[in-house]
């Protein structure tokens, strides 16, 4: 029994509501906060890269 599960044609769907989300929380940022996320990700990401 699945406790979770998503399908497939719904994954579009979802990456456009969390992006378009995404973009309106940024925007409400101020410039310095946007730039503090930024790096963060960059970081987070370079953080995940094994190589």
């Amino acid at each position: 029994m699945d406790l979770f599960t998503i399908n497939i044609a719904d994954i579009a769907d979802l990456a456009t509501f969390v992006a378009i989300n995404g973009a309106a929380v940024i925007a409400e940022y101020s410039g310095d906060q946007l730039f503090e996320t930024i790096v963060g990700v960059a970081a987070l990401v370079y953080e995940m890269d094994p190589g």
